[in-house]
């Protein structure tokens, strides 16, 4: 394929190798390496300069998840990572009510529907999920019900991993 000049948003030539001296496994080394190919910077670079998500598909074991982890990295974002199930909705990538905690809490008269049983607040048992941690770190924070699951600096922009999405209705 014929190379493009552009200017590269994304310029994976500074990556942190990874040393042979280092056993740990796969995609949970502190620092994944990832080997780019000029088609692969080119997808990438073409995503953030049209602000688009990429979409990249192929057999299992060909680095899909590794690329997704080595770009945020290399940009200085911050990571998330979802991984989709055939049970999994859309709203469970924004936020998840724990229910069960909410129905424990009424039973034992804790909480606030302890003196109100009609009150419908429902904030101290929403947990929020990567997309609301991705697009609105702060106030995920100021819920308090979780901490960041992100990887990565908290002042950054986030980059999402939706994995398997292919097994979503």
């Amino acid at each position: 394929m014929t190379a493009y000049e552009y200017t590269k948003l994304f310029d994976p030539k500074h990556v942190h190798r990874v040393t042979s001296s280092q056993t740990e496994l796969g995609d949970r080394r502190a620092r994944p390496t990832y080997v780019y190919d000029d088609d692969i910077v080119l997808a990438v670079n073409v995503a953030l300069a049209t602000g688009r998500p990429l979409l990249v598909r192929g057999a299992s074991g060909t680095g899909k998840s590794t690329l997704a982890r080595n770009a945020a990295h290399v940009l200085g974002r911050r990571f998330y990572e979802v991984v989709v199930t055939s049970r999994t909705q859309a709203n469970d990538l924004l936020y998840e009510v724990d229910l069960l905690k909410r129905l424990n809490d009424a039973q034992a008269g804790r909480g606030s529907d302890a003196a109100d049983p009609l009150s419908r607040d429902m904030t101290p048992y929403i947990k929020p999920g990567p997309l609301w941690w991705a697009l609105d770190r702060e106030n995920a924070e100021q819920l308090g019900t979780t901490s960041d699951p992100g990887d990565g600096p908290s002042d950054a922009p986030a980059a999402i991993l939706i994995d398997e999405v292919d097994k979503a209705d």
